[in-house]
């Protein structure tokens, strides 16, 4: 029987199955992330400056933020337009800077830059910054529908991000975190119930 003979040069070994990394959990840095959620901020922009008035969002303007404040908290059986944080910011923000596609849609914005800085916060919590994290980070800013939400002057979207800076905050609560977390993940449940519609 023939001798098997090792070419490797001494001190060589291969790698051990633990130090061989998946293609999922190769740490790629925070500049992906940071690309990818500028973008979707700036694509939303985009889209609350030039994209048409939809119907939904007109009503919500002629009924519940124009005129008296008094509309805003008036009861409309049925309708679901007047999700209430939203309503009032938008009433702020359209009567400081004037009435238009991108002034409406402002409180939407800041939806849109809180959703994704807790989906980024989220992520980076979870999956760290790994290329599974950028995935992650890509399927949850760039749904469309999700996209439409960040942009449309409704509740939605600061719903969906107080709800995820909520999940945040309850995450950093696990001991041994300091108290103020969970207090910081109520107020922000109760802000995004907030942002349900007012019957």
């Amino acid at each position: 029987m023939t001798p098997r003979v090792d070419h490797r040069s001494p001190g060589s070994r291969e790698p051990s199955a633990a130090g061989r990394q998946v293609w999922w959990a190769r740490r790629i840095g925070p500049v992906p992330f940071l690309v990818t959620i500028s973008g979707v901020l700036a694509i939303s922009a985009y889209r609350a400056v030039t994209q048409s008035v939809a119907f939904d969002e007109a009503y919500t303007y002629l009924n519940f933020v124009q005129g008296p404040l008094a509309k805003t908290f008036a009861p409309h059986p049925g309708i679901a337009n007047n999700h209430l944080l939203n309503t009032l910011l938008a009433r702020l923000t359209t009567g400081v800077l004037g009435t238009s596609e991108l002034t409406l849609r402002l409180p939407a914005l800041l939806g849109a830059a809180l959703y994704l800085s807790a989906a980024h916060r989220l992520v980076v919590d979870v999956a760290r910054a790994t290329t599974l994290g950028l995935l992650a980070l890509i399927i949850l800013v760039a749904n469309p529908l999700v996209a439409d939400f960040l942009v449309a002057a409704r509740g939605y979207g600061l719903g969906l991000a107080l709800t995820c800076w909520a999940l945040v905050a309850m995450i950093d609560a696990m001991p041994p975190a300091a108290p103020s977390m969970a207090r910081l993940a109520s107020i922000s449940i109760l802000l995004a119930l907030s942002t349900l519609k007012l019957r």
